[in-house]
């Protein structure tokens, strides 16, 4: 199974091709420099609101905890990588990761030239497989956070 809720609708587990983690650990920096600067921007202006404060901590602990996971593992058989993290936070991940192999994709698609070499041809292929695995990834993911279809 690519994603598997546990205790839903607090923690997922996620299981990543090798193809999607390049753009895993760009979305999860990426994102983690967001929460960092939310985090400084509202200690700064609100020091009276804890709880406020707490949510970007909250969710800066989230990514950084899927980093570190992604430090510690190698990959399974299979060739995957399996990270746990809170469901709000996956979510914002996998959506951001989704559009950034999808621009990557667009940007491969620009660079072919209307002839297109071997390499330029493979290269625009993988970037399209790659935006496959994340979007194959996204469905799942929504279809476990949001259950099955009436």
């Amino acid at each position: 199974m690519k994603v598997a809720g546990l205790g839903a609708p607090r923690r997922v587990r996620i299981r990543f091709q090798l193809r999607e983690l390049d753009v895993l650990i760009d979305v999860l920096r990426d994102l983690r420099g967001h929460a960092t600067r939310d985090a400084s921007d509202t200690y700064a202006r609100v020091s009276a609101d804890e709880a406020a404060i707490d949510d970007h901590h909250d969710e800066l602990r989230a990514i950084e905890a899927m980093l570190m996971q992604l430090e510690q593992q190698r990959p399974d058989d299979s060739g995957r990588i399996v990270l746990v993290g809170e469901t709000e936070v996956v979510s914002d991940v996998l959506r951001a990761g989704a559009r950034e192999a999808l621009t990557r994709l667009q940007h491969g698609h620009d660079g072919y030239p209307a002839y297109g070499s071997a390499p330029a041809g493979a290269a625009l292929v993988d970037a399209a497989e790659t935006a496959k695995a994340w979007l194959v990834t996204l469905v799942s993911f929504d279809q476990v956070n949001n259950g099955p279809d009436e």
